[in-house]
């Protein structure tokens, strides 16, 4: 009994959100005093996006780190590897100078794809876009179903639901903004210079 007791005393303490139980948080918003359309409507506005973003945050963070642990361990690998093939070229047999060197092109080329591959999908700018969205969508979240902080003064739910609702808004329109400017600035900055060669080259033909 105290096992259980004990058990059930921790997973209170346990942050919710940090492990993100979405069925946990629903059930807050159900308790808490608003229509059934507005409680819908925060689910699918705030709950299902914080819940979205929290595996966006965190598979971008896993990839950020595993890209980047490959391409310090390999490149700390391929000079040790040259240097091998230069001290042992002398001395070594063909084969095992063919290995070394299939050793040193297949790491040299994973170290290249891994180091394109971070650069192009930009993961660690990622992982710090949607944590910085998300940590602000649930702040934002819990001062409401609390009301504390900027909801304090409203008194119940129901008065402070639309100020909550353009929080949220504002937040989600701030997050689309720097994701277009930050994360995709490569595509945005593309799309001029390739509408630029293809007015060069009509006026060319005109010409």
């Amino acid at each position: 009994m105290s096992v259980s007791r004990k058990s059930k005393k921790i997973d209170r303490l346990v942050d919710p959100l940090y492990g993100f139980d979405a069925d946990r948080i629903k059930g807050l918003i159900e308790q808490i005093d608003l229509k059934d359309f507005e409680k819908d409507l925060m689910c699918y506005r705030w709950l299902v996006r914080v819940e979205n973003m929290e595996k966006d945050a965190r598979k971008s963070k896993l990839r950020h780190y595993l890209l980047r642990m490959i391409i310090i361990v390999g490149s700390a690998i391929v000079p040790v590897l040259v240097g091998l093939n230069a001290s042992f070229s002398g001395g070594t047999s063909w084969e095992d100078l063919s290995i070394l060197n299939l050793a040193t092109l297949i790491i040299s080329m994973i170290v290249s794809i891994s180091a394109g591959i971070h650069e192009f999908f930009s993961y660690g700018d990622r992982w710090r876009h949607y944590r910085a969205t998300v940590e602000n969508l649930k702040s934002e979240g819990w001062h409401f179903i609390q009301q504390t902080g900027r909801y304090r003064s409203f008194g119940n739910h129901e008065k402070a639901y639309k100020r909550f609702a353009e929080r949220v808004e504002g937040i989600l329109a701030k997050e689309r903004e720097r994701y277009m400017t930050d994360i995709a600035k490569e595509k945005t900055n593309e799309a001029p210079s390739e509408n630029k060669s293809t007015t060069d080259s009509t006026t060319e033909k005109k010409a």
